[in-house]
């Protein structure tokens, strides 16, 4: 569910090294915040994404040029970067629990994807389901792990799936069907959302059932998340949209935005990632945005080297970014967000 950026370009007083602690104005009400590198990797992977946190770790994906990839991890408070998992076939989508990574993994072939894991310490990596068709997007609570699958998309004509599996492994349940390959997937409160290729913002109970169309727009949804209130989403015509969950009409928090996969919400606002200036036809700011959730102005994080955020995560006080390009791959942590 990417995006590059030299370290350089979010900071205003010098060149972040790796361990390196730095601060810059920018946080709230115009104080300083401090931007940390956790990790850094130097080489050229073909990708690194979607960053997800967990309990108190760091995790995330890269891949190379030949498809291999790898699944990373470095504490949320500091210390050593961890390879938790090699040799994976197309990792295209990441999640995590307090004690175990998941991710999808495609072939690109029909049936031939699967849902893998790994123990958040590191150790044995395990398959918890295989045969799958095209997974992509997933998702997890803790004691299930939902993810999207589709027919053959070459259009949108095809079906997608909503599936779900035990985090241990076990037998594979189809939660809901839709036309149209699902985008991207999220779990709260009981409940999934997800957005799907033909533009549906869609939701079921994780027990499944009907799903509930809470929109349908002309364009591709990009990323779905969700409080206790109200469902967020963005899309490929550049809006972010909020629709609150006990009915009323959808509302545009953003508009004339270049939004990524990635998509955050928490108490106050929602964060997501505009991509650069070369994928970025609408002219929107590239960097990490946010605005509040009740609307309001929009604030970024700017990127104005040109370069690509990768995946984006946040916890109560703090914001963690997947940085690529210049043959590296960072984790930043910045602090307040």
């Amino acid at each position: 569910m990417t995006w590059h950026i030299r370290l350089a370009a979010l900071l205003a007083t010098g060149t972040i090294s790796m361990g390196c602690s730095s601060s810059r104005s920018g946080g709230p009400d115009g104080g300083a915040q401090s931007v940390v590198t956790l990790s850094t990797q130097l080489g050229a992977p073909y990708g690194a994404y979607d960053l997800v946190l967990g309990k108190t770790t760091v995790y995330w994906a890269e891949s190379s040029s030949g498809g291999g990839g790898y699944i990373l991890s470095v504490p949320a408070a500091g210390g050593a970067t961890a390879t938790l998992a090699g040799s994976i076939d197309y990792p295209t989508g990441l999640a995590a629990d307090t004690s175990r990574v998941f991710w999808t993994s495609s072939a690109g072939t029909l049936d031939g994807g699967s849902i893998e894991s790994v123990p958040a310490s590191g150790g044995s990596q395990a398959t918890i389901a295989s045969g799958l068709s095209y997974p992509s997007a997933i998702a997890t609570d803790g004691t299930n792990v939902y993810f999207t699958a589709s027919s053959p998309c070459a259009t949108a004509t095809c079906t997608g799936y909503v599936l779900s599996v035990p985090v241990g492994g076990g037998t594979v349940s189809t939660l809901a069907s839709h036309a149209g390959a699902g985008t991207w997937i999220f779990s709260a409160h009981g409940q999934l959302y997800w957005t799907t290729q033909d533009g549906r913002v869609l939701t079921v109970p994780t027990s499944g059932g009907t799903p509930r169309q809470l929109a349908y727009e002309v364009t591709t949804g990009v990323a779905v998340v969700a409080d206790q209130a109200a469902a967020y989403w963005t899309n490929t015509a550049g809006d972010v949209m909020r629709l609150p969950l006990d009915g009323g009409k959808a509302t545009v928090l953003a508009l004339g935005q270049s939004p990524l996969p990635a998509l955050v919400v928490d108490d106050t606002s929602v964060y997501w990632i505009n991509s650069s200036s070369g994928f970025n036809s609408s002219g929107a700011t590239a960097g990490v945005l946010k605005v509040p959730i009740g609307g309001g102005p929009v604030t970024t994080i700017p990127n104005p080297d040109g370069g690509y955020f990768q995946g984006l995560a946040i916890d109560d006080t703090s914001l963690y970014l997947l940085l690529g390009g210049n043959q590296s791959t960072s984790v930043l942590k910045v602090t307040p967000k």
